[in-house]
């Protein structure tokens, strides 16, 4: 144990960080802690103190320090100052994850591929079978749970860890490459999360159209072959059919079927749609204190308070909009929306000076993908 070095620690810790989110946030947030106070007596003690000096780094203070000033005299309210104060994990774990990054890439992501080779087949056994390996099956229909449980989020995780993969796989020039790009796909809709297959399918069209050592004709092919996957399963699964189809693109009015195309029919959907009722009301929030928002992380309270949820028939409230842009309006305002999304455009503006292999462009879509309405 003496020769283990705090790099090769952390460089564990880091490849099984897959494995952590599979178990759940609280394993999650204390190797997330971990691994930044690592990172930090590591640079210390080798007296590198280059992060301190970092634009970027003074900047990201800059946005922390707003969110403690939010959550003390816009929210007031202890437990959002305490995870505003301890936001500061997620800081020090970014810097951390590109050090240990620039050392072990590609050992870090060959660990992370194997456990999403693993969870995948989970997948396939619980889409056949039910239940997943473990017995954990879901309590809605055309929905996997796999190994988050009643969580429900092995969506986000698909869609967290697929471009790191594929990029894994793009840079050891896989012959099986285009297989399984297409076998990913198939994954990530049987999944049953809409959101994330959403957001699978812009990497996808953003990933294939970058592939400069595929032709045009075999993108061409690929893109219809993808599609056809799509439409065959949508046609033979019912209730993935009624989640990716009906359920968008069908406005249904419960009350009046007749009424559907008009303004009244429209407000009964927006009533049953426990989705847009939690955009409604971060909105509302919004609106209420549009440049400090509620305070930080208050949506969580604010969203359940009567006059939020007077138009419903039952309270609309969540732990949070389930859409990242009307989160950061109604928790924080104008400003914090500027101050986050000015931050994100200077670091993409960045990268275009350096040299881009497959998984930190597969990085880059992946944050253009989180953030698309």
């Amino acid at each position: 144990m003496k020769n283990i070095s705090i790099e090769k620690i952390n460089f564990y810790f880091i490849a099984l960080i897959p494995l952590f989110i599979l178990t759940g946030s609280l394993l999650t947030n204390i190797f997330i802690i971990l691994i930044g106070l690592l990172f930090l007596y590591e640079q210390i003690k080798k007296k590198n103190f280059q992060i301190f000096n970092d634009n970027n780094f003074k900047f990201l203070l800059v946005i922390y320090f707003y969110f403690i000033i939010n959550s003390i005299f816009i929210a007031k309210n202890d437990l959002s100052f305490y995870k505003a104060l301890a936001y500061i994990r997620f800081i020090i774990f970014a810097y951390a994850l590109n050090y240990y990054f620039n050392i072990y890439k590609l050992r870090i992501i060959k660990v992370w591929a194997i456990i999403f080779f693993i969870t995948t087949f989970d997948i396939i056994f619980e889409y056949f079978f039910g239940v997943n390996i473990f017995g954990f099956s879901s309590i809605y229909p055309a929905r996997i749970a796999s190994f988050t449980g009643d969580e429900l989020v092995i969506g986000g995780f698909y869609f967290c860890f697929i471009t790191f993969v594929l990029g894994f796989l793009k840079i050891k020039k896989n012959s099986f490459f285009l297989t399984f790009l297409i076998f990913f796909f198939f994954i990530s809709l049987i999944i049953g999360e809409r959101s994330s297959f959403l957001k699978i399918c812009i990497i996808y069209s953003l990933f294939l159209i970058s592939l400069n050592n595929f032709s045009n004709v075999k993108k061409i092919l690929s893109f219809i072959l993808i599609v056809g996957i799509f439409v065959f399963v949508i046609h033979q699964n019912d209730g993935l059919r009624s989640k990716y189809i009906n359920h968008i693109f069908v406005i249904k009015d419960n009350s009046n079927q007749n009424d559907t195309n008009n303004q009244k029919g429209m407000e009964t959907y927006i009533k049953s749609n426990r989705h847009l009722q939690h955009y409604l009301i971060a909105l509302e929030i919004f609106k209420e204190s549009p440049f400090y928002g509620s305070g930080f992380r208050t949506y969580r309270y604010e969203s359940f308070k009567d006059r939020f949820n007077e138009n419903f028939v039952s309270s609309s409230g969540s732990t949070h909009p389930h859409q990242i842009h009307f989160e950061i309006l109604s928790d924080l305002g104008i400003v914090g929306y500027f101050l986050i999304l000015l931050n994100i455009i200077k670091l993409l503006f960045k990268q275009r000076k350096i040299k881009l292999d497959e998984i930190r462009y597969g990085s880059i879509l992946f944050v253009i993908a989180y953030l698309t309405p």
